[in-house]
């Protein structure tokens, strides 16, 4: 009788507890929210040892009312097992609470490992910084290189060192250049275009191109390991910046604001530059061999004596862009926007220029041997002969110009081709070959 009133007590005061602990949650919910959040591994630790009590006073229950329907012979070795519960019980809530305590050791543990790395990031962090400031280029090297290592171990700092990066460069190669900065090796503060006019001079004096500590932060910015829109959600931004004659082979720059740059006579090799904005960009003499410039705006860009062979150039925004004298052999412009572009003597040869929009495109001595134009609109195009579309491939859907007279007869385009490979294309003369 004595037990079961001990039970019946333990009941009762478990329930009143829990009664009252639910009242005093639902009148100070919004007051205890953060604190039991914080205690939230406490209140599990006390619940599951609850738990664990009331499944031992259930156990006991049950074992003490199977016996009371024994013999006093049986039921006294029954009450002994029953009384066994108690310590393996008490020794179950131990060992868990060893367990827990030893996981909040490690938990700590691991805290103040990772504050410790979080301080040394941020101290590395300020001394790279300031050695960007200093005045000597082997300290500026070394500060632009500490950044790159801090970027690849800790992924929370990795956006604001390419911003740190890119606002150097924006700040130390400017364009116009700045009075008081250093120039760029080779520089004479003037683009291609303006000493376009002076040959003897431009072909004498050397290409510029970017200092030191500008190229090792564009090596660094073009091989990062994320992309944007592949782990970086916002583009570099190196627009208004003097980046002539910089070394920028298979760098990546995808989605890049590049807004009015000058990269004359850069080395974009194997450059990724899709959806990049290269509006009103400088890139004459530039090398764009086999360039990634899929969906790329060049809008009112200078390509002037640029080579872009085999470049992927499909679906860009090409209005206006001068490509005077460009190489475009065998490059991709499928349904690329040439609206009134500038492509006199450019080299086409082999290019596809399927579905492209050609309206107004001046095309005066444009080579167009093997260019696929299918589906093309010429219209208002300037600058077009037959002879010239001679060796092109046409289709039913292809636009020629009003001007154009009827088609020669005999003309090689009366039936219809296939692009094929430049090997099938036109027989060459000699002065072609020299070209």
């Amino acid at each position: 009788m004595l037990l079961e009133l001990v039970v019946w007590l333990f009941i009762v005061a478990g329930a009143t507890a829990l009664a009252a602990l639910t009242y005093l949650v639902v009148e100070h919910w919004h007051s205890l929210r953060e604190q039991v959040r914080k205690a939230l591994p406490y209140l599990g630790a006390g619940l599951s040892v609850v738990a664990l009590l009331g499944l031992w006073v259930w156990q006991w229950w049950q074992l003490i009312n199977l016996s009371r329907s024994l013999a006093p012979e049986v039921r006294v070795p029954v009450e002994i097992e029953a009384l066994k519960i108690v310590p393996q019980v008490l020794g179950g809530g131990i060992l868990l609470c060893g367990v827990y305590l030893t996981l909040r050791r490690v938990w700590a543990l691991e805290r103040q490992v990772e504050v410790a790395q979080e301080g040394q990031v941020t101290e590395r962090f300020t001394r790279a910084i300031e050695q960007l400031g200093s005045d000597k280029l082997e300290v500026r090297l070394g500060g632009i290189y500490a950044l790159e290592r801090i970027a690849k171990d800790s992924e929370k700092d990795y956006w604001t060192i390419m911003e740190v990066l890119t606002a150097f460069i924006r700040e130390n190669a400017p364009w116009p250049p700045k009075e008081g900065l250093p120039p760029a090796e080779g520089a004479s503060g003037t683009s291609l275009e303006e000493t376009s006019g002076d040959t003897e001079s431009s072909e004498s004096a050397p290409k510029p191109k970017p200092r030191t500590d500008i190229q090792a932060a564009l090596t660094v910015l073009g091989r990062r390991s994320r992309r944007y829109g592949q782990g970086e959600d916002h583009p570099l931004n190196l627009s208004h910046t003097d980046l002539r004659g910089a070394d920028l082979r298979e760098a990546h720059l995808e989605g890049a604001n590049l807004f009015q740059a000058h990269l004359e006579s850069a080395n974009l090799w194997q450059a990724h530059l899709e959806n990049a904005n290269l509006w009103q960009a400088h890139l004459e003499n530039a090398d764009l061999l086999e360039a990634h410039l899929e969906e790329v705006i060049l809008g009112g860009s200078k390509l002037n004596n640029a080579i872009l062979e085999e470049a992927k150039l499909q679906n860009s925004y090409l209005v206006g862009v001068n490509f005077e004298n460009a190489h475009l052999l065998n490059a991709n412009l499928r349904n690329a926007n040439l609206k009134s572009a500038q492509m006199m003597e450019a080299n086409l040869k082999g290019a596809n220029l399927e579905k492209a929009n050609l309206i107004g495109a001046i095309l005066h001595y444009a080579k167009i041997d093997n260019a696929n134009l299918k589906g093309a609109n010429l219209a208002g195009a300037k600058g077009l002969t037959w002879e010239q579309l001679e060796y092109a491939y046409l289709d039913e859907n292809t636009r020629l110009p009003d001007y154009l007279p009827p088609r020669p007869a005999g003309s090689s385009n009366e039936k219809e081709k296939s692009p094929q490979s430049i090997d099938s294309g036109p027989p060459t003369t000699e002065s072609d070959e020299i070209a």
